[in-house]
Protein backbone atom coordinates (compact mmCIF):
# COMPACT_ATOMS: atom_id res chain seq x y z
CA UNK A 1 0.00 0.00 0.00
CA UNK A 2 2.59 2.33 1.06
CA UNK A 3 4.79 2.05 -2.20
CA UNK A 4 1.40 1.94 -4.12
CA UNK A 5 0.82 5.65 -3.07
CA UNK A 6 3.75 6.88 -2.97
CA UNK A 7 4.12 6.33 -6.84
CA UNK A 8 0.40 6.71 -7.36
CA UNK A 9 -0.70 9.33 -4.66
CA UNK A 10 -4.41 10.76 -3.87
CA UNK A 11 -4.92 13.84 -6.13
CA UNK A 12 -8.60 14.47 -5.31
CA UNK A 13 -10.85 14.12 -1.90
CA UNK A 14 -14.75 13.93 -2.04
CA UNK A 15 -16.69 13.93 0.89
CA UNK A 16 -20.35 13.51 0.72
CA UNK A 17 -22.71 14.48 3.41
CA UNK A 18 -22.87 13.00 6.80
CA UNK A 19 -26.16 10.63 7.09
CA UNK A 20 -27.16 7.95 9.66
CA UNK A 21 -27.03 4.24 8.84
CA UNK A 22 -29.02 1.66 10.05
CA UNK A 23 -27.66 1.11 13.30
CA UNK A 24 -27.93 5.54 13.78
CA UNK A 25 -24.22 5.95 13.85
CA UNK A 26 -23.31 8.88 11.48
CA UNK A 27 -21.47 8.25 8.63
CA UNK A 28 -19.84 9.92 5.09
CA UNK A 29 -19.74 8.06 1.79
CA UNK A 30 -15.84 9.31 0.05
CA UNK A 31 -14.44 9.12 -2.92
CA UNK A 32 -10.31 9.49 -3.85
CA UNK A 33 -9.19 9.97 -6.95
CA UNK A 34 -5.47 8.75 -7.61
CA UNK A 35 -2.76 9.80 -9.88
CA UNK A 36 -3.23 7.33 -12.66
CA UNK A 37 -7.43 8.56 -12.17
CA UNK A 38 -8.31 4.82 -10.29
CA UNK A 39 -11.02 5.93 -7.61
CA UNK A 40 -11.58 4.23 -4.61
CA UNK A 41 -14.60 4.65 -2.57
CA UNK A 42 -17.11 3.51 0.16
CA UNK A 43 -18.84 4.66 2.76
CA UNK A 44 -16.65 6.09 6.49
CA UNK A 45 -18.74 5.05 9.54
CA UNK A 46 -18.22 6.97 12.76
CA UNK A 47 -17.97 5.57 16.20
CA UNK A 48 -18.01 7.79 19.06
CA UNK A 49 -15.17 6.53 21.59
CA UNK A 50 -16.51 7.36 25.30
CA UNK A 51 -13.11 7.42 26.68
CA UNK A 52 -11.49 9.80 24.74
CA UNK A 53 -14.80 11.76 24.49
CA UNK A 54 -14.94 12.26 20.62
CA UNK A 55 -16.24 10.42 17.44
CA UNK A 56 -13.50 7.92 15.46
CA UNK A 57 -13.73 7.29 11.67
CA UNK A 58 -13.74 3.26 11.06
CA UNK A 59 -13.33 0.97 8.74
CA UNK A 60 -13.29 3.21 5.42
CA UNK A 61 -9.51 3.66 4.68
CA UNK A 62 -8.93 -0.55 4.96
CA UNK A 63 -9.55 -0.87 0.98
CA UNK A 64 -7.23 -3.52 0.87
CA UNK A 65 -10.18 -5.79 3.38
CA UNK A 66 -13.17 -7.79 0.82
CA UNK A 67 -16.11 -7.34 3.01
CA UNK A 68 -17.96 -10.35 3.33
CA UNK A 69 -20.88 -10.71 1.07
CA UNK A 70 -22.75 -13.54 2.64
Amino acid sequence: MVQHFRTNPIVRVELGAVAHQPNGRPAVPYKLVLKDRTTLEGVLPFEWRLGREDWQGLEGLDWHLRKDLR
